[in-house]
């Protein structure tokens, strides 16, 4: 009788061990990915954004440079290398402000060089200057 019961025990023991075991490996079968703009999260998403959904990451007078692994943006995130999601995976968004070229026309008078202005950047307009005019 004390044989059947510590079988019946173990029995139950191992399949109670195999169903935790068979329930860790299987993991879990959705995952996000966070995309970041610095610390503001853009979105959640259920998969790799692919190349050409990255307009909609477009932001004014700003080029979007590249999606990174990380915030230091050390490591760029190539999607053909990742294939199919695996685990949550955050993205990091790195922008580069637009430059603008200002040339001048100044009519005749002396020559002015052309200024790059970044976005969001304040300039001074240089005075053009035209012999006889003030």
């Amino acid at each position: 009788m004390f044989k059947k019961s510590l079988k019946t025990i173990l029995a139950v023991l191992l399949l109670l061990a195999t169903s935790l075991v068979f329930t860790a490996c299987a993991g879990k079968d959705e995952f996000k990915v966070t995309i970041k703009d610095g610390d503001t999260v853009i979105e959640t998403l259920d998969s790799l954004p692919s190349s050409s959904s990255l307009s909609k990451y477009d932001k004014a007078g700003y080029v979007l440079e590249g999606i990174y692994l990380d915030g230091e943006f050390a490591e760029k995130f190539d999607e053909k290398a990742y294939g199919e999601l695996q685990m949550d995976i955050t993205l990091y968004l790195k922008y580069e402000k637009k430059s603008y070229f200002i040339t001048f026309n100044t009519n005749g008078g002396e020559a002015i060089d052309p200024y790059e202005v970044k976005y969001g950047e304040s300039y001074t307009l240089p005075t053009p200057t035209k012999e006889g005019y003030t």
